[in-house]
């Protein structure tokens, strides 16, 4: 079993990669790999309540852990309560952390 760190700078509504992005992630989790996802800049736009993202619904209620850049919340006024249930929050500093605890981190 891999551990993977993604970092997630892309929104469904403006960039159809994203969903690809999700899709990715969801299978490491099926393929029962330790998955951590850090959501930043626009990549935090999902990530609220109401949000209509099916793909990123789905990574929701994956099991891995799903964190949204405090930074990137406060410059879009997302507040913490807005946030969809299981999204934590986070710093960018969270990074270096798994690099350093031998996570494989792939930035999107």
């Amino acid at each position: 079993m891999a551990k993977f760190f993604i970092v997630q700078s892309r929104e469904p509504f403006t960039d159809n990669q994203a969903n690809s992005d999700y899709e990715l992630i969801h299978n490491l989790v099926l393929a029962r790999h330790e998955v951590k996802v850090l959501l930043i800049q626009n990549g935090v736009l999902p990530a609220r309540r109401g949000g209509m993202a099916r793909k990123f619904d789905m990574i929701c209620n994956a099991k891995l852990s799903l964190f949204a850049d405090e930074f990137s919340l406060r410059q879009r006024e997302i507040a913490l309560e807005d946030l969809k249930p299981g999204v934590l929050t986070a710093g960018v500093d969270t990074v270096i952390s798994a690099m350093l605890a031998g996570y494989k981190v792939i930035w999107h």
